[in-house]
């Protein structure tokens, strides 16, 4: 999968790491021995995407399911500041958000301290209409050191399928 990826797109390999794992196999010990891997090699991060960060290993030595999501989120943030790097992951949101003109900070899964050790949270709107004219909201549901409206969003169009976006607004 990974080194198919990479041929077809013409994907440097210096300039573009992947590595694949199956859901729940990888912990953040395990991304950061990759990491620790690569930079033995000379080749360093600047950008680390975690698809995504609720499908992450769970610790063992923590029992309680709300401890070991906390435990991934603040590892993640651990993870950015050693590495100096921007970790970028995507997080479930719960049924009500379907509903939901904007997404908030009341619309998280599982456990709310994931906005505790986020630097921003964005959140991805769009209604029925938007969905058929391709076109999607992207608005601050968190944001550290930095006044924001939750209710202020970006218009994002064009053909995602293909990653052929443009800013319709700014914000």
């Amino acid at each position: 999968g990974c080194r198919r990826l990479l041929r077809e797109y013409n994907i440097d390999g210096d300039n573009l790491k992947l590595s694949c794992h199956p859901n729940n196999t990888l912990t953040l010990g395990g991304i950061k021995k990759i990491l620790k891997d690569l930079e033995r090699q000379g080749w360093i991060a600047d950008m680390i995407v975690i698809d995504y960060a609720d499908i992450l290993a769970m610790p063992s030595h923590l029992k309680e399911y709300r401890q070991q999501i906390d435990y991934n989120w603040k590892g993640m943030r651990t993870l950015s500041q050693e590495q100096h790097a921007l970790v970028l992951t995507a997080s479930q949101t719960k049924a009500s958000s379907y509903d939901a003109k904007v997404l908030d900070m009341t619309h998280f899964a599982d456990d709310k301290r994931k906005f505790a050790h986020v630097t921003a949270a964005i959140g991805i709107n769009q209604t029925t209409a938007e969905k058929v004219n391709d076109i999607v909201r992207l608005n601050y549901m968190s944001l550290r050191e930095f006044k924001f409206d939750v209710n202020e969003c970006v218009h994002i169009a064009g053909c995602r399928a293909l990653g052929n976006l443009c800013v319709l607004s700014t914000y």
